[in-house]
């Protein structure tokens, strides 16, 4: 004798049968992920404008400050030389990426070039005071996070304005 474990059911009584609801919208799910993706995109934004205004500022520091000790360090003519000509590119690199104002990059021209290409050799006082000068320029002219952001969004709103009085800098 098998006796089944289903129940048996009466033909002629009504069952009651829902129909599954139609999926509504998760937006506590949607908004997690929107929070999600802003915070990635706000760190991967810090992440980039640490890199790009920071880190070759940093570099050429560190560069700059072993420098200093290969000069301290070095015993002839043609060791300080190859140290001058380090700093005369790690400057011209500063130059070109506009690491220093303007202003500051003559006066700091026409010190580095009479140090580094001058006939008579400069004492080691005189370039390590000037690389520490070099040094502080990098240091001193570093941009603010408000300032980069300010211009970020001019730019952002000159673009979108199509107005052809914004320039392009």
């Amino acid at each position: 004798m098998s006796h089944s474990a289903t129940p048996k059911v009466d033909e002629t009584q009504l069952m009651d049968i829902e129909l599954p609801l139609a999926p509504g919208i998760d937006w506590l799910g949607m908004g997690q992920n929107v929070l999600l993706i802003l915070i990635v995109v706000v760190i991967l934004t810090g992440i980039y404008w640490a890199m790009t205004h920071y880190w070759l500022r940093i570099r050429l520091q560190l560069q700059l400050r072993h420098q200093l000790r290969r000069f301290t360090k070095s015993a002839t003519l043609v060791e300080r030389q190859k140290v001058q000509n380090k700093v005369y590119q790690t400057f011209l690199l500063a130059q070109r990426h506009q690491l220093i104002p303007m202003v500051t990059a003559a006066e700091l021209s026409q010190l580095i070039n009479q140090a580094c290409f001058s006939k008579t050799g400069v004492s080691r006082e005189t370039f390590s005071a000037l690389l520490q000068q070099f040094d502080q320029v990098l240091s001193k002219h570093r941009p603010k996070l408000t300032w980069v952001l300010a211009t970020a969004f001019q730019k952002l709103l000159c673009r979108l304005s199509f107005r052809k009085g914004c320039n392009d800098d």
